[in-house]
């Protein structure tokens, strides 16, 4: 059966409070952060990085505010504060947004062309669990351990699968104690969608330093040393406990 011609409005929602009401995606705000910080405190030597944006994966035609519904039977808890970041975690990011500096990314052309080949009756649906619409594009092989954004290594996820996989491997993944892991048998059904899926878009995971040019290792190792040191200067001060 043909596919359906993708809808760039099926995949302009990042995320999706109760599936009524958008909001913008918790990375971008991140990034914000990240960026700046990168600029003023870690990478104010590294002129090869601080010339660059870090810019957070935003699928395309996603809008840059979306005020959510705050009535009805979904209305959004008010009553709940916003998410708070820890250092240590804003730390961890850190590292993760660099390590995407270096990473491949595909175009807004062939984003539409994977959500093309996800799309089953109109719908994108989450690859790991098939009950809810897709929302986010996840790395098979995680952006912390060198994975790209590009075809072949992004799929598409709820944002529930998404959160409880985090940055791990499938395997990794069913292996742990993460509320809404998958079972074995789920694991085997998503390793042939995979399978499937990257015989049309073949990717092949290559470790983060493995792939990186000698001039570009040498940038990563300076980071990663500054890093450290700004770490133990948190710790010293309190702001982490290790």
């Amino acid at each position: 059966m043909p596919r359906k011609p993708i809808d760039a409005r099926l995949i302009s929602e990042h995320d999706v409070i109760n599936s009524h009401a958008s909001v913008i995606p918790p990375l971008a705000l991140l990034n914000s952060t990240i960026e700046s910080s990168i600029r003023a405190y870690l990478l104010r030597d590294l002129a090869d990085l601080a010339d660059h944006s870090i810019s957070d994966f935003q699928l395309p035609g996603c809008p840059p505010l979306c005020v959510p519904f705050i009535t009805g039977p979904h209305a959004m808890p008010l009553q709940k504060l916003p998410a708070k970041m820890y250092p240590g975690f804003g730390l961890s990011m850190l590292d993760r947004a660099v390590k995407e500096f270096f990473a491949a990314r595909c175009s807004p052309k062939e984003l539409l062309k994977l959500a093309e080949h996800f799309m089953r009756d109109g719908n994108v649906a989450c690859v790991y669990c098939d009950k809810v619409a897709a929302t986010r594009w996840d790395h098979l092989h995680p952006v912390s351990g060198g994975g790209d954004s590009s075809p072949g290594n992004l799929v598409p996820a709820c944002g529930r699968c998404d959160d409880s996989k985090q940055d791990r491997t499938i395997e990794e993944w069913a292996a742990g104690k993460a509320k809404h892991r998958p079972s074995a048998d789920r694991v085997a059904l998503i390793h042939k969608r995979i399978a499937e899926y990257q015989r049309e878009y073949t990717y092949e995971a290559v470790a983060f330093e493995a792939k990186l040019s000698p001039k570009n290792r040498a940038i990563y190792k300076r980071f990663r040393r500054k890093l450290q040191e700004l770490r133990e200067q948190m710790r010293v001060d309190g702001l982490i406990s290790k």
